[in-house]
């Protein structure tokens, strides 16, 4: 199992309720997102398979990213690293640390119990 330290909450195939959210802070100060350009990367930590995201990622004046997935975007189950790119100019560009996604089956629904004879 891999642990990256950082994780946003586990959640279901195809579960869009929330966005995945993390807050970029340089030497302490959250950064001004409003005017980067940001965007979000899911790589499969199994495989290696970068995700083609279908999402949008936008970012706020107190430092927070958002990336509001599409059903696509967490349809497959599994364990993922994701990360947030802004970009100002070509020569002032912030990653974020790495931060784990997993994403979990649907449960079974639960097996009734037998009726036993009496």
């Amino acid at each position: 199992m891999i642990d990256l330290g950082k994780r946003f909450p586990d959640r279901q195939v195809n579960s869009t309720n929330e966005p995945l959210e993390l807050q970029l802070v340089r030497y302490g100060v959250p950064v001004d997102l409003s005017t980067a350009v940001l965007s979000f990367a899911m790589t499969n930590a199994i495989t290696g398979e970068a995700l083609e995201l279908q999402g949008a990622a936008t970012g706020a004046s107190n430092g927070v990213a958002s990336y509001q997935p599409a059903a696509a975007d967490v349809s497959a189950p599994g364990l993922y690293k994701c990360q947030f790119v802004a970009e100002w100019t070509a020569q002032n560009v912030l990653r974020s640390e790495l931060v784990q996604l997993r994403i979990m089956p649907h449960a079974a629904p639960p097996i009734a119990s037998p009726t036993l004879p009496r």
